[in-house]
């Protein structure tokens, strides 16, 4: 049988400022935590209705930060994609540089994507390689350097990709 959509229960934005208290059980890294299994409290704040988008201040923790930083070193001149020709093009939307960093590649990242996932209320494996029929929905983690003058100009990412 066809499996059905996933029942989201998102978080309410009715109004810019909104808050939204949480607290996170899946921290199971002792670098966002005095203990592995002590839970994290986060606030959410409503930064835009429509679309919806929330601010999580504290989000990462210093070492997290730290972390991501030591493993984000292999930056290079954003682009955009085109799927049709699997190359990617320099662009003048944003001259900034940035590096993606796979969940795989540490604990730390690991941990991170589990926070993301109990916040925004889906099953982490889902955020996970996999073989089959079942891509990941999330991308690897994306870490973008800006110098002064540098700039991200508003654009969409689109591609569609064509079976063969």
């Amino acid at each position: 049988s066809p499996e059905l959509p996933p029942n989201q229960n998102r978080w309410h934005s009715d109004h810019r400022q909104q808050q939204q208290d949480t607290e996170n059980n899946n921290n199971n890294n002792s670098t966002t935590a005095t203990s592995p299994h002590q839970t994290m409290s986060l606030v959410l704040r409503v930064l835009s209705c429509q679309p919806r988008v929330f601010e999580i201040e504290h989000f990462l923790s210093p070492v997290e930060i730290e972390h991501l930083l030591t493993h984000g070193t292999d930056l290079r001149a954003s682009s955009v994609g085109d799927d049709s020709d699997h190359k990617t093009n320099t662009t003048t939307s944003r001259n900034s540089q940035n590096t993606w960093i796979p969940r795989e590649q540490s604990v730390v990242l690991d941990s991170i994507y589990r926070r993301a996932a109990d916040l925004l209320r889906i099953d982490e494996k889902r955020m996970r390689k996999h073989d089959g029929n079942k891509p990941s929905i999330a991308e690897q983690l994306q870490l973008v350097h800006y110098d002064p003058g540098q700039l991200y100009y508003a654009h969409h990412d689109f591609a569609v990709s064509c079976a063969k």
